[in-house]
Protein backbone atom coordinates (compact mmCIF):
# COMPACT_ATOMS: atom_id res chain seq x y z
CA UNK A 1 0.00 0.00 0.00
CA UNK A 2 1.29 3.46 -0.89
CA UNK A 3 0.00 4.84 2.41
CA UNK A 4 2.03 2.25 4.30
CA UNK A 5 5.19 2.89 2.30
CA UNK A 6 4.99 6.67 2.12
CA UNK A 7 1.89 8.13 3.84
CA UNK A 8 2.98 11.72 3.27
CA UNK A 9 3.19 11.17 -0.49
CA UNK A 10 -0.15 9.35 -0.55
CA UNK A 11 -2.04 12.16 1.16
CA UNK A 12 -0.15 14.83 -0.75
CA UNK A 13 -1.37 13.23 -3.98
CA UNK A 14 -4.91 13.18 -2.57
CA UNK A 15 -4.53 16.84 -1.57
CA UNK A 16 -3.44 17.86 -5.08
CA UNK A 17 -6.10 15.69 -6.74
CA UNK A 18 -8.88 17.39 -4.78
CA UNK A 19 -7.52 20.86 -5.53
CA UNK A 20 -7.43 20.28 -9.29
CA UNK A 21 -10.17 17.65 -9.78
CA UNK A 22 -12.55 18.79 -7.07
CA UNK A 23 -15.35 16.40 -6.16
CA UNK A 24 -14.13 13.68 -8.52
CA UNK A 25 -10.78 13.63 -6.74
CA UNK A 26 -12.52 13.51 -3.34
CA UNK A 27 -14.78 10.66 -4.46
CA UNK A 28 -11.88 8.61 -5.83
CA UNK A 29 -9.83 9.16 -2.66
CA UNK A 30 -12.71 8.16 -0.39
CA UNK A 31 -13.43 5.09 -2.53
CA UNK A 32 -9.82 3.97 -2.01
CA UNK A 33 -10.01 4.80 1.71
CA UNK A 34 -13.23 2.80 2.19
CA UNK A 35 -11.45 -0.22 0.73
CA UNK A 36 -8.83 0.03 3.44
CA UNK A 37 -5.99 0.76 1.02
CA UNK A 38 -4.99 3.81 3.06
CA UNK A 39 -4.90 2.02 6.40
CA UNK A 40 -7.08 2.18 9.49
CA UNK A 41 -7.04 5.98 9.56
CA UNK A 42 -7.57 6.34 5.83
CA UNK A 43 -11.06 7.85 5.91
CA UNK A 44 -10.51 10.53 8.62
CA UNK A 45 -7.13 11.50 7.16
CA UNK A 46 -8.66 11.72 3.69
CA UNK A 47 -11.37 13.99 5.09
CA UNK A 48 -8.74 16.24 6.68
CA UNK A 49 -6.76 16.33 3.43
CA UNK A 50 -9.99 17.06 1.54
CA UNK A 51 -10.95 19.95 3.79
CA UNK A 52 -7.47 21.49 3.57
CA UNK A 53 -7.40 20.98 -0.20
CA UNK A 54 -10.81 22.58 -0.60
CA UNK A 55 -9.73 25.69 1.28
CA UNK A 56 -6.35 25.79 -0.46
CA UNK A 57 -7.97 25.53 -3.88
CA UNK A 58 -10.43 28.31 -3.09
CA UNK A 59 -7.61 30.52 -1.81
CA UNK A 60 -5.57 29.78 -4.95
CA UNK A 61 -8.39 30.61 -7.39
CA UNK A 62 -9.34 33.70 -5.33
CA UNK A 63 -5.73 34.93 -5.32
CA UNK A 64 -5.38 34.28 -9.04
CA UNK A 65 -8.48 36.34 -9.83
CA UNK A 66 -7.49 39.17 -7.49
CA UNK A 67 -3.98 39.36 -8.93
CA UNK A 68 -4.96 39.03 -12.59
CA UNK A 69 -7.41 41.94 -12.50
CA UNK A 70 -4.66 44.56 -12.30
CA UNK A 71 -2.42 43.03 -14.99
CA UNK A 72 -2.35 43.76 -18.72
CA UNK A 73 -4.12 40.48 -19.36
CA UNK A 74 -6.79 41.47 -16.84
CA UNK A 75 -7.34 44.79 -18.59
CA UNK A 76 -7.58 42.98 -21.93
CA UNK A 77 -10.21 40.61 -20.45
CA UNK A 78 -12.23 43.54 -19.11
CA UNK A 79 -12.26 45.15 -22.57
CA UNK A 80 -13.05 41.96 -24.47
CA UNK A 81 -15.24 39.83 -22.18
CA UNK A 82 -18.96 40.10 -23.01
CA UNK A 83 -21.25 41.15 -20.14
CA UNK A 84 -18.24 41.67 -17.91
CA UNK A 85 -19.93 44.37 -15.82
CA UNK A 86 -23.13 42.37 -15.30
CA UNK A 87 -21.26 39.25 -14.18
CA UNK A 88 -19.07 41.25 -11.82
CA UNK A 89 -22.07 43.05 -10.32
CA UNK A 90 -23.92 39.75 -9.81
CA UNK A 91 -20.97 38.10 -8.09
CA UNK A 92 -20.40 41.19 -5.93
CA UNK A 93 -23.99 41.01 -4.70
CA UNK A 94 -24.47 37.25 -4.41
CA UNK A 95 -21.00 35.69 -4.52
CA UNK A 96 -21.07 34.55 -0.89
CA UNK A 97 -24.18 32.46 -1.56
CA UNK A 98 -22.91 31.03 -4.83
CA UNK A 99 -19.80 29.74 -3.07
CA UNK A 100 -21.80 26.95 -1.43
CA UNK A 101 -23.67 25.85 -4.54
CA UNK A 102 -20.48 25.91 -6.61
CA UNK A 103 -19.19 23.07 -4.44
CA UNK A 104 -21.78 20.73 -5.96
CA UNK A 105 -21.89 21.97 -9.57
CA UNK A 106 -18.98 20.31 -11.32
CA UNK A 107 -16.79 22.79 -13.18
CA UNK A 108 -18.28 25.89 -11.55
CA UNK A 109 -16.10 26.27 -8.46
CA UNK A 110 -13.09 27.69 -10.30
CA UNK A 111 -14.94 30.39 -12.33
CA UNK A 112 -17.03 31.50 -9.35
CA UNK A 113 -14.14 31.71 -6.87
CA UNK A 114 -11.91 33.28 -9.52
CA UNK A 115 -14.56 35.95 -10.17
CA UNK A 116 -14.97 36.56 -6.44
CA UNK A 117 -11.23 37.24 -6.28
CA UNK A 118 -11.53 39.38 -9.40
CA UNK A 119 -14.13 41.57 -7.66
CA UNK A 120 -11.71 41.86 -4.72
CA UNK A 121 -14.05 40.72 -1.98
CA UNK A 122 -12.44 41.23 1.43
CA UNK A 123 -10.22 38.19 2.00
CA UNK A 124 -11.30 37.62 5.61
CA UNK A 125 -14.95 37.64 4.61
CA UNK A 126 -14.20 35.35 1.67
CA UNK A 127 -12.19 32.88 3.77
CA UNK A 128 -14.84 32.65 6.50
CA UNK A 129 -17.42 31.84 3.85
CA UNK A 130 -15.04 29.34 2.23
CA UNK A 131 -14.56 27.56 5.56
CA UNK A 132 -18.32 27.31 6.06
CA UNK A 133 -18.91 26.07 2.50
CA UNK A 134 -16.19 23.42 2.88
CA UNK A 135 -17.63 22.31 6.22
CA UNK A 136 -21.02 21.76 4.57
CA UNK A 137 -19.51 20.18 1.45
CA UNK A 138 -17.41 17.61 3.30
CA UNK A 139 -20.18 15.55 5.01
CA UNK A 140 -22.31 15.65 1.86
CA UNK A 141 -19.47 14.24 -0.25
CA UNK A 142 -18.69 11.70 2.47
CA UNK A 143 -22.30 10.53 2.68
CA UNK A 144 -22.73 10.36 -1.08
CA UNK A 145 -19.44 8.50 -1.58
CA UNK A 146 -20.15 6.05 1.24
CA UNK A 147 -23.68 5.44 -0.01
CA UNK A 148 -22.44 4.54 -3.47
CA UNK A 149 -19.57 2.45 -2.13
CA UNK A 150 -21.67 0.48 0.36
CA UNK A 151 -24.43 -0.02 -2.21
CA UNK A 152 -21.97 -1.50 -4.69
CA UNK A 153 -19.84 -3.36 -2.13
CA UNK A 154 -21.61 -6.74 -2.62
CA UNK A 155 -20.98 -6.52 -6.35
CA UNK A 156 -17.36 -5.51 -5.75
CA UNK A 157 -16.86 -8.55 -3.51
CA UNK A 158 -18.05 -10.84 -6.31
CA UNK A 159 -15.68 -9.37 -8.89
CA UNK A 160 -12.63 -11.50 -9.59
CA UNK A 161 -10.72 -9.46 -12.17
CA UNK A 162 -9.09 -6.03 -12.03
CA UNK A 163 -10.69 -5.06 -15.33
CA UNK A 164 -14.20 -5.70 -14.00
CA UNK A 165 -13.40 -3.77 -10.82
CA UNK A 166 -12.24 -0.80 -12.88
CA UNK A 167 -15.56 -0.88 -14.78
CA UNK A 168 -17.43 -0.94 -11.47
CA UNK A 169 -15.48 2.10 -10.26
CA UNK A 170 -16.24 3.96 -13.50
CA UNK A 171 -19.94 3.10 -13.11
CA UNK A 172 -19.88 4.42 -9.53
CA UNK A 173 -18.10 7.56 -10.73
CA UNK A 174 -20.79 8.12 -13.38
CA UNK A 175 -23.53 7.72 -10.75
CA UNK A 176 -21.68 10.15 -8.50
CA UNK A 177 -21.57 12.78 -11.27
CA UNK A 178 -25.28 12.32 -12.04
CA UNK A 179 -26.30 12.65 -8.38
CA UNK A 180 -23.99 15.64 -7.92
CA UNK A 181 -25.54 17.32 -10.97
CA UNK A 182 -29.04 16.69 -9.57
CA UNK A 183 -28.02 18.22 -6.22
CA UNK A 184 -26.57 21.26 -7.96
CA UNK A 185 -29.76 21.76 -9.98
CA UNK A 186 -31.90 21.44 -6.85
CA UNK A 187 -29.72 23.91 -4.94
CA UNK A 188 -29.82 26.30 -7.91
CA UNK A 189 -33.63 26.25 -8.00
CA UNK A 190 -33.85 26.84 -4.25
CA UNK A 191 -31.36 29.69 -4.53
CA UNK A 192 -33.32 31.20 -7.42
CA UNK A 193 -36.62 31.08 -5.54
CA UNK A 194 -35.06 32.67 -2.48
CA UNK A 195 -33.83 35.56 -4.61
CA UNK A 196 -36.97 35.88 -6.74
CA UNK A 197 -35.16 35.09 -9.97
CA UNK A 198 -34.31 32.24 -12.32
CA UNK A 199 -30.86 31.33 -11.10
CA UNK A 200 -28.42 29.37 -13.17
CA UNK A 201 -25.20 27.95 -11.76
CA UNK A 202 -22.30 28.84 -14.05
CA UNK A 203 -20.84 25.75 -15.68
CA UNK A 204 -17.67 25.19 -17.68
Amino acid sequence: MLAGQNPFLAYFIIYLAIIFLGNLGAFAALWVAFQGALGAWGVPLTLIAGYCANLSGDALWYGMGRWLRSTRLGNWIKRRAPHHEKIEAHITQRGRRWMLFAKFAYGSNFPIIFTIGWTRMDFRSFFRRAMLAAAIWLPVILGLSYGLYSGLAPLAAAISTLKDFELLFLAALALFIIIQFALARAFGKIFGRNNGENAEIPMT
